[in-house]
């Protein structure tokens, strides 16, 4: 990690309020209602990792 510059950085698991913020932000639209399983699916499945919710959306 060194030889790039790059630093570890501690990270806590998020809250599912947290978890829908930032997936929201990260897809950049409101959860549409009728999506609303799939997206308690999505983050449960995620474990409350950061980074989960947000590998894919560039």
């Amino acid at each position: 990690m060194t030889a790039h510059g790059a630093r570890a950085l501690a990270v806590d698991v998020l809250t599912e309020e947290e978890s829908r913020e930032l997936l929201t932000g990260r897809t950049g639209s409101a959860e549409p209602e009728a999506e609303s399983e799939a997206v308690a699916d999505l983050l449960a499945r995620c474990g409350g990792f950061p980074l989960a919710p947000c590998n894919g959306f560039h």
